[in-house]
């Protein structure tokens, strides 16, 4: 999917002082600064390096030229992502296009298929379960039954036994109702307790206060003091009572068993099902078509070349991001840390919330990065501004885990070994050399258009299109933003699947899980201390203030970068009110040392494929 954010510019773009973008996060409106300060950043293109370059080969070999240079960026020590794809097939071409809405046929039938198992696979494990929670119901009474009568075995005190026999007539109360309900009112009209009740009115009460072994008429005459008659009745169905029971045990032990292995099997069977139609669903949402998406359907109306009713040819767009930190040659300023070990959150810039986030997290210090702090205000607004577009939360913790990353690139590679690397070592990150310690990077944008052509006389024709391949100079916090907005991408793609398979809402985005465990927190959660507090942030969303120090310094820091600015659009360049980390001296420096280094990374990558496609002179 194409960037939806826009990263801030700079320093001192020219008619961009005081650019601000308005996001919408939670109904509430917020005003993200993206004009930058020398000192706060650099998000800036040299002249030179932006470039139309149409290339056209023999079929294949545009294809083999991109692959090329994707290992190449990798050799040249370059990060690289696709962030980016679509396809565009003719009718006219005819085996393609058949090939490829065969395949997207195919892929929907067996997700169709798929989710019609997987409902099935459910509604069968409903089924199982009921009987499940049915059957063990019956074991917990026999449970408390055996509990009770081993604790009546062994009490040794009157009080004990009277405990134990009073609990025990209490457990077994339930299975001589069932009992007296489903087996013994089925005996006949005639013999029925509930019928010969109206001759014996507490026959049913007397044979609930029946032990076990009160099999005959003197034990139960003894027991309920009653009749002889009445008695008579009364050891007949005591005995039957008995017999029922331990025949009523062994069979529900059986069946609550294989109860179990069907559930256990067709739980199995759900996640398989499951797990069957989330690769279906990703290859699906990769055929995505230009048509799918407003801005590319304009822009195919707009190619004046685009015949789909005429002409037999395909496209497909993607787009590369590939980023790298470069040293400016002759630096007088040595880098601002040369040890790579750990600092604390309070100085890479994280605010009180944020520091409180991360220590909930286990996190108590971060990865020292070229430039500290690494948490600044345009880090935060590019948060923000993907929070507005994704509708995906980015915190501190996404933070941490992309300067962790970024961190390990800058560490050199253990040598490998043959034997099994101790579990406290660092393990190798990566083959090749490390990354220069240095706050500034290269990006390179190369978006990637291919169109494949068959002439009317039969012949092929591959052309490549790098519609509008840039390269940026961009500081730490740019870079760390760069990749927070990878990060959204890639959680939207696996939150586009998780709303197919129901497991998050389609409207707030929210897990299924956490909606009723919010909704129900006394019957889903089982820790008190945890449904606590999802009760007190129900009641009240009252957002947790910062200190007063953290705040002091915030509102500082903005004026100074407001008096900058207003200051920079009087034609004032002066260096005090400058409250950022990064290169200070952009009109000394800039152009002639800093832009340098994307310049030539940016020849090196047009020079590398003006050579494959043959270009003359090159």
């Amino acid at each position: 999917m194409p960037s939806l954010i826009k990263y801030p510019d700079g320093p001192c773009p020219p008619g961009k002082l005081g650019w601000t973008e308005t996001v919408e996060i939670d109904g509430k409106k917020e005003i993200i600064d993206l004009s930058m300060l020398p000192g706060e950043g650099i998000n800036a293109q040299p002249f030179e390096s932006v470039k139309y370059l149409d290339l056209e080969f023999p079929m294949g070999v545009g294809s083999g030229v991109v692959i090329s240079l994707m290992f190449q960026l990798g050799k040249w020590n370059y990060e690289r992502e696709k962030i980016d794809s679509f396809v565009e097939v003719t009718p006219v071409f005819t085996e393609y296009y058949q090939k490829t809405m065969e395949e997207k046929r195919k892929l929907e039938s067996q997700i169709k298929n798929g989710f019609a198992s997987l409902t099935q696979a459910v509604q069968d494990f409903e089924l199982i379960y009921h009987d499940v929670r049915k059957y063990r119901q019956f074991m917990n009474y026999f449970q408390d039954v055996k509990e009770w009568e081993k604790k009546l075995e062994e009490a040794k005190t009157k009080e004990e036994k009277e405990k134990a026999e009073s609990e025990l007539k209490r457990a077994q109360h339930v299975i001589k109702a069932m009992f007296v309900d489903e087996v013994d009112a089925y005996t006949g009209e005639t013999v029925a307790m509930r019928n010969i009740a109206v001759r014996w009115p507490t026959i049913i009460s007397d044979f609930f206060a029946l032990r076990d072994e009160d099999d005959t008429i003197d034990k139960v005459m003894k027991r309920a003091n009653i009749a002889k008659p009445e008695a008579a009745i009364l050891a007949t169905k005591n005995q039957l009572f008995v017999t029922w029971k331990n025949f009523f045990l062994d069979t529900i032990k059986e069946r609550y068993r294989r109860l179990r292995m069907m559930a256990a099997a067709r739980k199995a069977s759900i996640i398989e099902y499951r797990n069957q139609i989330i690769p279906l669903l990703s290859r699906y949402k990769a055929l995505t078509e230009y048509r799918e998406v407003e801005n590319y359907r304009k822009m195919l109306q707009g190619i004046s070349w685009f015949r789909p009713d005429t002409e037999a040819l395909s496209l497909d767009f993607s787009e590369v991001w590939a980023w790298k930190p470069f040293t400016v040659k002759e630096e007088p300023f040595k880098s601002p840390r040369e040890a790579y070990d750990k600092i604390t959150l309070r100085e890479a810039g994280f605010n009180s919330k944020e520091r409180k986030e991360l220590r909930e997290a286990g996190k108590e210090t971060i990865p020292a990065m070229p430039v500290v702090p690494i948490m600044d205000k345009y880090v935060r607004g590019i948060m923000k501004q993907i929070q507005a577009a994704y509708k995906i939360k980015m915190t501190a913790v996404d933070v941490y885990n992309i300067v962790e990353g970024l961190s390990n690139k800058f560490k050199a590679p253990e040598p490998l070994k043959p034997t099994v690397v101790p579990e406290h070592a660092e393990t190798a990150i990566r083959a090749g050399p490390r990354w220069e310690f240095s706050p500034y990077f290269i990006f390179l944008r190369i978006p990637i258009l291919r169109m494949t052509l068959k002439l009317p006389n039969g012949g092929m024709v591959e052309d490549i299109i790098f519609d509008g391949m840039q390269a940026f100079n961009c500081t730490q916090n740019i870079i760390i933003g760069r990749l927070l907005e990878l990060n959204a991408m890639k959680r939207k793609t696996e939150r586009d699947i998780g709303i197919l398979l129901g497991n998050i809402d389609p409207v707030t985005f929210e897990k299924i899980d956490d909606i009723v465990t919010r909704e129900y927190p006394d019957i889903y959660v089982e820790d008190e201390e945890e449904r606590k507090k999802i009760k007190q942030e129900k009641q009240s969303k009252l957002r947790e203030a910062s200190n007063k120090l953290q705040n002091f310094r915030e509102k500082f820091t903005d004026f100074r970068s407001r008096f900058g600015k207003f200051l920079a659009k009087l034609g004032l360049n002066l260096m005090f009110v400058y409250p950022g980390p990064y290169e200070k001296l952009m009109y000394e420096r800039m152009s002639k040392m800093m832009q340098r280094g994307p310049g030539v990374a940016f020849l090196e990558v047009d020079t590398f494929l003006k050579r494959k496609a043959g270009v003359p002179g090159v």
